[in-house]
Order: C-alpha cells, then sequence, then structure tokens
C-alpha cells in the first residue's frame, strides 16, 4: 500500500513538473516530444550534423530540443545564424555552466567561459590589444615568418626523401608553434623543441583539452548524473586542470625570474606583457586573473 501511495506521489510531481515545463515554453520554437529525464538525447545518433538536418527538415530551419534538463534552440539556416551572432551577439555571449569551463576555465573566469558582464569585457579587450592589434601583429611578424620557413623547409627535406607528410598535423602543429611563441615564447612544437620532457607535458595537456571538451558530459545534462560521474570526466577535467595550472604556473615562475634579473635581451610576450600589468595595478591582476 505504502508503495502504491509512493509511486502515485511521484506520477504525480513528474506530470506537474511537465505541465509546467510545457507551459513555460509555450511560445518556444516547435520540435520533438521529449522523453522523461533525457530529452531529446535518442534523437541525436551520429554524425550530429546529418541528426540536426533531419529534425530541420521536418521542424523547421530553428526548432527547440531537451538535452536532459537544458532547453536548446538549433538555428540551421545561415541568414538566421548571422542574425543571432551579430544584431543579437550579446544576447547570445554568455556560455552555458558545464564541468569543463569549472575546471579548466577557473570557475567560468576565462574569456570562454565566463558570462557576458565587465569581467569578460576587460579580459577580450586585453586579448585584442596584446594579441590581435596591428600593432602587436606587426610585432609578432617575425615569429610567423620563422615557423612557416622551418615548416616549409621540413617539406622540402621530406620530398627530397620522398617520404609521405600528414599536411594536417604538420599544419596544425604550426600553428600551436606560433601560437606559444607568440604567448611564453617557448619551444614545444617542431624540431627547434629544448626541453623535450616539458614539451611531452604540455603537448599532452593539449590533446587532452581538446578531447574532454569535445566529449559529452551527461552530468552537465542530467543533474543526478553530475554526482555520480557516471564517465569518470569531471575525475578527468580535474587532473588535466591540475596538470595545466602546474604547466602554466612553472612558465610564469620563468618569465618573472627573467625579468628580476633585468635581462636586455628580454623577448616581449604575452606573458611578459600580463606580468608588466600585474605590476602596474597588482590588486586587479592578481594570481588568479584569468
Amino acid at each position: 500500500m505504502d508503495l502504491i501511495l509512493i509511486l502515485t506521489f511521484c506520477i504525480f510531481l513528474a506530470t506537474l513538473y511537465a505541465i509546467k515545463r510545457k507551459s513555460s515554453f509555450v511560445n518556444c520554437p516547435p520540435g520533438p516530444q521529449p522523453w522523461p529525464v533525457i530529452g531529446h538525447f535518442h534523437l541525436l545518433k551520429p554524425p550530429l550534423y546529418r541528426s540536426l538536418s533531419q529534425l530541420s527538415k521536418q521542424y523547421g530551419p530553428v526548432f527547440s530540443l531537451w538535452l536532459g534538463k537544458r532547453f536548446i534552440v538549433v538555428v540551421s539556416s545561415a541568414n538566421l545564424a548571422q542574425e543571432c551572432f551579430t544584431t543579437n551577439d550579446i544576447t547570445f555571449a554568455s556560455k552555458p555552466q558545464l564541468a569543463v569551463g569549472k575546471y579548466l576555465g577557473y570557475d567560468y573566469t576565462s574569456v570562454v567561459w565566463a558570462p557576458y558582464g565587465a569581467h569578460w569585457r576587460n579580459v577580450r579587450k586585453i586579448q585584442v590589444l596584446e594579441l590581435l592589434s596591428s600593432k602587436k601583429i606587426e610585432m609578432f611578424a617575425c615569429i610567423r615568418q620563422e615557423q612557416v620557413s622551418a615548416l616549409l623547409q621540413s617539406l622540402v627535406e621530406a620530398s627530397n626523401r620522398e617520404k609521405v607528410v600528414n599536411m594536417k598535423d604538420r599544419i596544425t602543429e604550426t600553428i600551436f608553434s606560433i601560437i606559444v611563441k607568440i604567448v611564453a615564447n617557448k619551444s614545444y612544437y617542431g624540431c627547434a623543441v629544448q626541453d623535450l620532457k616539458e614539451a611531452k607535458e604540455f603537448r599532452e595537456a593539449i590533446e587532452e583539452t581538446f578531447l574532454l571538451t569535445g566529449k559529452v558530459n551527461f552530468g552537465d545534462y542530467i543533474p543526478f548524473l553530475k554526482w555520480v560521474d557516471l564517465q569518470g570526466i569531471t575525475r578527468l577535467l580535474r587532473a588535466l586542470g591540475r596538470k595545466r595550472d602546474r604547466i602554466m604556473q612553472q612558465i610564469v615562475d620563468e618569465h618573472r625570474k627573467l625579468r628580476s634579473s633585468e635581462n636586455d635581451n628580454l623577448k616581449p610576450d604575452f606573458v611578459h606583457m600580463l606580468l608588466a600589468m600585474q605590476e602596474n595595478d597588482p590588486d586587479y591582476f592578481t594570481d588568479d586573473f584569468n
């Protein structure tokens, strides 16, 4: 008897929740009927773009889906997508709070995961001024020329040996080599690697970041799975976060040591620029600033 009452009460609560949720989203785009708990996860089969394409043919260029507890809107029209990300870009500027943003985005404070607001604008302004301005692009031109020349030289050598080359890997390696040189003046890719162990750890951290960022963590969408960590993704994110912190702290410590030695041959890079900002305004640019 008690079991029947409990089941009846649970069904009543589930029905009440479904009615409330449906009434809350009455003016939202059309979409298929969601399943309890999982929503529309069962419809998203690989490759994902084909599943979404089929749904857009059925429900139109703008349709809605439930991924667990999260309500999302899918836009498959180029014109409407432009409307979202140009005309209404501020409305869509913030990112959902996923586990990867918590553990790899420093609790949603990095420029990728921070919600739109004063902090996000400040961080983005620093990146634009210190990395993407015309002056900085010209300043770092020699690095790009050096790395592209190294790529071309390696391709010529491979051609002379009639060796097969994976262009995707080579170009990706060159891009990351340029980025790391500009940010920290380090050689972690290509033939100019100085510390093999340090470079290996850095490359592994980058690969793990892309791997875990691309995984669907069901705990982000179904609340009770968040505490269970059924896929083990949260555990891996925490471990990767600690590894990345250790790598970045080592780079920062090396730069501080160079700055304290008053080295005349100090090469300006992004980390040095950030440390200079911290010296000028230590209250705002703390060691936890992301």
